[in-house]
């Protein structure tokens, strides 16, 4: 896989366009039209949908691209990283004290916090608060704090018996309810796989301070 071809496939996703990518990369509009095919036919998946002038991404280009802020943060090495979610708001006033606090001594720190969004999500707004702590309960948002390097699991639903299927958070929201159907069952599965994978190297970082 050439980084030049995941790097205009970025350039695509940002500016939902070809000749908008090609331009800002100074390349040929079929210059980028072959990158892409060539990192299409190496996934084996349809990144992008092509209508007329129109480009969007497909749910196997929203797979692809992914990004796990809170632990490029913690790569930095800054002395507090932390995640926090609307239905867990003693937890998240508690963070939000400590990251203040981190950041008057040292300068920065940094929360991802996960707040409700139904106009983006596509869901009753009196429903969020169960949408969020949905997504917290399949691990999708897992909650945690890397303080001085040393990582802990503020919240762990599997202990309490709360872990339930992704599948069942992303049926809660109208954006991804489509996830929950036969065609994009592989999807699924490996969005599960993923987040259990994710999950499950917190957890040992966080029973082990050395990691």
């Amino acid at each position: 896989m050439e980084v030049r071809n995941l790097v205009t496939f970025l350039k695509v996703t940002e500016l939902k366009s070809f000749s908008r990518a090609a331009e800002a990369l100074d390349y040929s509009q079929s210059a980028v039209t072959v990158q892409i095919q060539q990192l299409e036919r190496e996934l084996g998946v349809q990144l992008f949908d092509r209508i007329g002038k129109t480009v969007s991404i497909t749910q196997y280009g929203k797979n692809f691209f992914h990004k796990d802020t809170p632990e490029l943060m913690a790569a930095t090495h800054i002395p507090y990283v932390a995640t926090v979610a609307e239905s867990n708001p003693t937890d998240f006033i508690r963070k939000a004290a400590k990251a203040a606090a981190y950041s008057r001594e040292f300068g920065t720190a940094y929360i991802k916090a996960l707040s409700a969004c139904p106009l983006n999500w596509n869901d009753k707004p009196n429903l969020e608060r169960s949408v969020i702590a949905a997504a917290v309960d399949c691990c999708y948002f897992p909650l945690y704090e890397i303080e001085r390097g040393i990582t802990a699991l503020n919240y762990d639903p599997a202990s309490s018996n709360k872990k339930i299927p992704v599948t069942e958070w992303l049926g809660m929201m109208g954006r991804t309810r489509h996830l929950l159907k036969e065609e994009y069952r592989s999807v699924a599965e490996e969005i599960q796989k993923e987040i259990d994978r994710r999950y499950a190297r917190l957890r040992a970082r966080a029973e082990h301070p050395l990691l």
